[in-house]
């Protein structure tokens, strides 16, 4: 199986447009999203409706609770707590209803679990081995058999084992799996990478061959940009973009 992962779209229609036609020669079998569909960028309403019309695996990430109305985002930092509240405004009731409907995680394929945060609290951010490292411990209580978490939240690219922690991802890179282990993927963010990289980040997870492509690509970022400043939202999230933070 080919699993095509994609996190942290973040309402970046450019990026997302420039993932999807590098996907597009992959010959993906599952496209799965772990969340954060919309926020911080203007295009809301389209990138819902990619992850509705191809059936994209998907769970909800904080800001999609916080536009859909789920969550109040009292915990989020102003700009942040802004852009998904332009959102929410910008979304009818059915694509509102359809952020809320999905899950917070999801078990796929007998072996696969996404995640948005972490395995043992939706809002944690996994940056370190040994914040990894703790997660396997609860995936081997709670989740016995699973040896594959796909998770997002931080916006860097990361693979994690018990022993080991691969995060410089600036380029396409491709690492071989030991089946023995349970695997931490983080495929980076489509629509605000912050690991100083400015390119869209994605995964290619190959199961029959155990293999992890963490892969890069250009967007049009002016055009972005263009966008956020003409919804009127913070030029923070504009000029960020640029640099990869």
């Amino acid at each position: 199986m080919k699993y095509g992962i994609i996190a942290d779209i973040h309402s970046n229609l450019e990026a997302l447009n420039a993932v999807r036609e590098a996907l597009s020669g992959e010959n993906i079998d599952k496209l799965i999203c772990p969340g954060d569909i919309v926020g911080y960028n203007a295009d809301p309403v389209a990138c819902v409706d990619f992850i509705k019309e191809n059936k994209v695996i998907s769970i909800k990430g904080n800001h999609d609770r916080l536009a859909s109305g789920e969550d109040s985002g009292f915990s989020f930092n102003e700009i942040a707590r802004h852009a998904a509240l332009w959102s929410r405004e910008r979304l009818d009731s059915t694509r509102k209803s359809f952020l809320e409907s999905l899950p917070d995680e999801k078990i796929i394929d007998e072996s696969i679990l996404i995640v948005h945060g972490s395995p043992r609290d939706r809002d944690e951010y996994i940056f370190s081995l040994t914040e990894a490292q703790e997660n396997v411990k609860h995936i081997e209580a709670k989740y016995p058999g699973l040896d594959i978490i796909f998770f997002s939240h931080t916006h860097i690219p990361a693979f994690f084992t018990k022993e080991k922690a691969e995060t410089s991802f600036k380029e396409t890179r491709t690492i071989k799996l030991d089946k023995k282990e349970i695997f931490f993927i983080n495929p980076g963010s489509i629509g605000q990478p912050r690991d100083e990289c400015p390119y869209a980040s994605f995964a290619i997870f190959d199961s029959e061959k155990m293999e992890l492509k963490i892969m890069r690509v250009k967007y049009n970022i002016e055009a972005t940009q263009r966008k956020i400043i003409q919804a009127g939202l913070s030029q923070k999230l504009a000029m960020r973009l640029a640099f990869g933070i």
